[in-house]
């Protein structure tokens, strides 16, 4: 075999006779080729919902994330401005999915709020949602009102009121007993949900002490006023008193007393007749309005039975007491001549 060098098409090196295509020194192997580039990192995060959402919390639940890398921290920026110019950050519960808890937040103003996960490689952010705080409730208020015009059976709970009770409201009423811890109590309702309103009770007990609230009937709940009392009065008493000082034309009526007459009174007195049962009685009133009381009658029968009672005018009436009776004296027997 000849030697042929390069200019004869020969690899003089190998020696060998070839084609300088295949001369490994004419043409040098190729590298072996680089190693595939590595696999970009994965880091997806899904925002979750907006729940329990209360004037100043809400808890953004549900968000998700999908990340090649170890997560550092998770949480959820929130922000009143939808291009989170400005955002507060609030960091999560571990786990996946995760929830982040919201607080501080202002009434009635619209967030909006995004979850992140963290990485060593920076932060990955979900899609926005948003939410409004809601108004914060106004305080239910119930007013209880006065007792007025009361009398010995009924009053009149006037001018209570209400507000800021959750609609719908279904009644409004007066709830009243004989102890203050209103234990069975008995509510009367009033006739127009409205406010200020009445509410009339009857059927009351004299001389008693009643204990009394306004109450609204809710949808929501039941809400009461304060507790208030008021005192039924007595029952009115008028005490007949007795003749006195009896002559054939004259007698007094002493010692006539009463006590609790309602109103305003305007006379006293004593009515008397000669049947019992007072028709077309004579009134003779006393000289001044005070208890006890006497008075003088005048211009009688002799030897008559008169019947007799004292008498009070009020505002409220006429209160009578019990019906007594006595006699005038005989006119002396003329001597027989």
């Amino acid at each position: 075999m000849k030697r042929y060098n390069m200019q004869n098409n020969c690899c003089s090196l190998c020696r060998q006779a070839c084609c300088p295509k295949r001369c490994p020194r004419y043409f040098p192997p190729s590298p072996p080729p680089p190693p595939p580039p590595s696999p970009e990192p994965i880091c997806q995060v899904t925002t979750g919902i907006a729940t329990d959402i209360t004037p100043f919390t809400a808890l953004i639940e549900g968000n998700q994330f999908i990340v090649s890398l170890p997560v550092l921290n998770v949480g959820a920026e929130i922000s009143t401005d939808p291009g989170f110019t400005t955002a507060l950050i609030f960091y999560g519960s571990a786990g996946n999915p995760f929830s982040v808890e919201l607080s501080g937040l202002i009434p009635a103003t619209t967030y909006y709020y995004r979850a992140f996960a963290q990485t060593a490689l920076g932060v990955c952010r979900g899609m926005a949602g948003t939410f409004t705080t809601p108004i914060i409730p106004p305080t239910p208020i119930v007013i209880t009102g006065d007792a007025v015009n009361i009398t010995v059976s009924s009053a009149l709970i006037e001018a209570n009121q209400f507000s800021g009770i959750p609609a719908p409201i279904f009644s409004v009423g007066v709830e009243y007993a004989v102890n203050p811890s209103l234990i069975g109590s008995i509510t009367v309702p009033g006739g127009t949900i409205e406010t200020p309103y009445n509410v009339q009770l009857n059927g009351l007990a004299p001389a008693t002490t009643y204990y009394y609230r306004a109450t609204i009937s809710a949808e929501s709940g039941t809400f009461v006023g304060e507790i208030k009392s008021f005192v039924t009065p007595a029952n009115p008493s008028v005490n007949t008193g007795d003749a006195d000082s009896i002559t054939r034309n004259t007698a007094t009526i002493i010692s006539n007393t009463f006590s609790n007459i309602p109103g305003s009174i305007f006379t006293v007195g004593v009515q008397y007749a000669t049947n019992p049962l007072m028709i077309g009685a004579i009134t003779t009133n006393a000289g001044s309005v005070g208890t006890p009381y006497f008075v003088n009658l005048s211009s009688l029968l002799p030897n008559t039975t008169y019947y007799f009672r004292a008498v009070i005018t009020a505002s409220e009436g006429l209160f009578f007491g019990e019906v007594k009776s006595f006699t005038t004296l005989p006119n002396p027997v003329s001597a027989v001549r």
